[in-house]
């Protein structure tokens, strides 16, 4: 892969890194992938001869993985505080939505499934909301009560798959329309056992706030990346927007292709990123909520939207349904992009991507 990592910036470049937290060597192929595209704003060597303004980039690990924020083109100590605050609203939401955290509002309607109604945050609301949206929209391929399912599928190299019995057993668990929503906003799922995940739709909503706190800050340029859940506004220069690579989803050193994004949010799920082979087959993390095992017919999806939130939920939802039931359901949306690989290493787009995209 052809990059331009800082320690070989010209003089001309300046690059103000504050790492707090995590090693490279922990992080999915696609957070590494865009750290390193976004690290400096650059994809190519040449690229390193260009004068640039100062460049101001912040990591944190939250909602269990590693968020990046960078501006470009700000006083230091501005961005500084300005990307205190975006940390300190994603570090909010993962308090609301995390199912690591007991104390959640995401753990205590999961804990009360089947029985009563859990008061909830407006945030919180609408996030479920939108992913019953999206659940109907793509039919059940993207589905946020998958969470008992989740539960049992190991992703680590030497895994094996559960038990057909065991995933018949919790299929019935599965079911966004059993989710209610009353008028006093509250939350309650139909049945015992049932549970909410928002892996989905979560991360891209909290870079999408992220994004509207730094606005509101007066930020101008910026992109933030939340395990690759993308959304950037401005340019990184008045010569050059934000670039993201895209990764092969078979070739861990080469790019499929890369995008310039200008205002815009862009996303992708593959089934190279969590995942291990049994038997000559590759198990990966991205569950079909309507068979309970990993989905099958693509390789990886990328979307492009006009907010993370969408892009985010889009992407599992077209890598379930598949090449061609994916590719119409994109063509539906308006202002959205997408390319799948399937299976066989076969690329589809819509006709707005690849290229500039604003």
């Amino acid at each position: 892969m052809r990059f331009c990592p800082s320690p070989i910036l010209s003089p001309g470049v300046t690059c103000s890194l504050f790492r707090e937290s995590a090693a490279l060597s922990f992080l999915s192929l696609r957070e590494i992938l865009a750290l390193l595209l976004l690290g400096c704003g650059l994809l190519f060597p040449t690229g390193c001869k260009t004068p640039s303004p100062p460049v101001v980039e912040r990591e944190q690990i939250l909602m269990g993985t590693t968020v990046s924020i960078t501006i470009a083109g700000d006083d230091v100590d501005h961005a500084q505080r300005a990307a205190d605050r975006a940390f300190g609203e994603i570090r909010r939401l993962e308090r609301i939505m995390s199912t690591y955290l007991p104390e959640s509002e995401i753990s205590q309607i999961n804990g009360a499934a089947g029985e009563s109604w859990t008061a909830v945050s407006p945030e919180l609301r609408f996030v479920i909301e939108a992913g019953l949206r999206f659940g109907e929209l793509s039919e059940g391929a993207f589905d946020i009560t998958v969470k008992p399912l989740i539960g049992i599928w190991r992703h680590e190299p030497g895994s094996r798959p559960p038990r057909q019995r065991e995933i018949d057993s919790l299929l019935p668990l599965v079911d966004y329309r059993a989710v209610q929503i009353d008028e006093a906003g509250r939350v309650r799922l139909r049945k015992r056992g049932m549970a909410i995940a928002l892996g989905g739709i979560a991360k891209g909503y909290a870079v999408d706030r992220a994004i509207e706190v730094l606005q509101e800050e007066g930020v101008q340029n910026t992109i933030v990346n939340a395990g690759g859940d993308l959304r950037a506004v401005g340019r990184r220069s008045a010569s050059r927007p934000w670039r993201v690579g895209i990764q092969d989803p078979r070739r861990e050193d080469a790019l499929l292709t890369d995008l310039s994004l200008i205002g815009r949010a862009v996303a992708t799920s593959g089934d190279y990123e969590r995942f291990y082979i049994f038997e000559g087959i590759r198990y990966h993390h991205i569950l079909d909520p309507r068979t309970g095992r990993p989905a099958r017919g693509c390789r990886s999806v990328t979307v492009i939207a006009p907010t993370a939130m969408e892009a985010d939920a889009l992407a599992t939802a077209v890598f379930v349904l598949g090449p061609e039931r994916g590719r119409a359901l994109l063509q539906r949306r308006d202002g959205v992009e997408g390319m799948i690989v399937d299976g066989k290493g076969r690329t589809f787009s819509t006709a707005g991507f690849p290229g500039e995209v604003e």
